[in-house]
C-alpha cells in the first residue's frame, strides 16, 4: 500500500529536523495563481516534461515544481538542508575554538 504524505512548505528548523524526510522542508511555497498557472501548463503541455527517471525527474518533482518553481524533490532538498546547516554549525564551532 502506498503511502501519500502532505508537505509544509516554509517550515522552521525545528519542525524539519523532527519531521520524516521531504515532508517539511524551508522554501516557501509561490502564490496560489502561479502554483495553478504552472499545473496548467502541465496539463495543456505535458510534452513539457523531462523523461521520467526514478530519482530526478519524478512525479515528486513535478509537485515541488509546481509549488516553488524548482525542479528537485523535497526529501532531497530537505537532506541537502540538514547537511548544509550541519556543516556551517561545525565551521562556526571550528572557527570559535581557533579564534
Amino acid at each position: 500500500k502506498t503511502r501519500v504524505y502532505k508537505v509544509r512548505y516554509g517550515a522552521k528548523i525545528a519542525k524539519r529536523l523532527l519531521s520524516r524526510a521531504g515532508t517539511a522542508v524551508a522554501v516557501r511555497p509561490d502564490p496560489r495563481p502561479l502554483v495553478l498557472a504552472r499545473a496548467e501548463h502541465l496539463l495543456r503541455d505535458p510534452s513539457s516534461l523531462p523523461p521520467h527517471h526514478p530519482l530526478s525527474a519524478n512525479g515528486e518533482c513535478v509537485a515541488v515544481w509546481c509549488k516553488t518553481g524548482r525542479w528537485c524533490t523535497a526529501q532531497a532538498a530537505s537532506i541537502l538542508q540538514i547537511l548544509f546547516v550541519g556543516q556551517a554549525g561545525s565551521a562556526i564551532a571550528g572557527g570559535a575554538i581557533v579564534s
